[in-house]
């Protein structure tokens, strides 16, 4: 995702005070891509639960965020290295919200660390049905 044109890569200590750097950014391209100011709150509190699992979980150094846009999508990429060395437990109250507000969200472990990615495009999450 890092290396494609229009793809920004920010990192930040992995520390909770750092993480509104990363929000700020995603925050930023959401509005140059029109996104309502509710979807770009969505967004900023997407970047807060992805960073947070990470963070509850023992993150070390750094966090590596890669954010991307396209169209009505944006899709982000947070890394971190996690001691446990396992896979993340996808349970507990922020992944409750991840799921809620992203039209996508996986988690895998590869060389680099844990990876949390993300996909929200613009609108609603769940059409309404009344």
């Amino acid at each position: 995702m890092a290396d494609r044109p229009g793809a920004v890569t920010i990192e930040v200590p992995a520390q909770a005070e750092y993480v509104a750097v990363l929000r700020a950014a995603a925050a930023v391209i959401a509005s140059r891509l029109d996104f309502t100011l509710d979807d770009i709150d969505d967004l900023r509190i997407l970047i807060d639960e992805a960073a947070s699992v990470l963070l509850t979980s023992g993150a070390e150094g750094a966090l590596h965020c890669v954010i991307e846009a396209a169209g009505e999508t944006i899709r982000f990429q947070i890394r971190a290295d996690v001691p446990s060395g396992g896979t993340l437990p996808e349970e507990g109250f922020a992944w409750s919200i991840l799921r809620a507000l992203a039209h996508e969200v996986t988690s895998e472990t590869d060389a680099e660390g844990q990876v949390i990615a993300v996909t929200r495009r613009r609108g609603p999450v769940l059409d309404s049905v009344l």
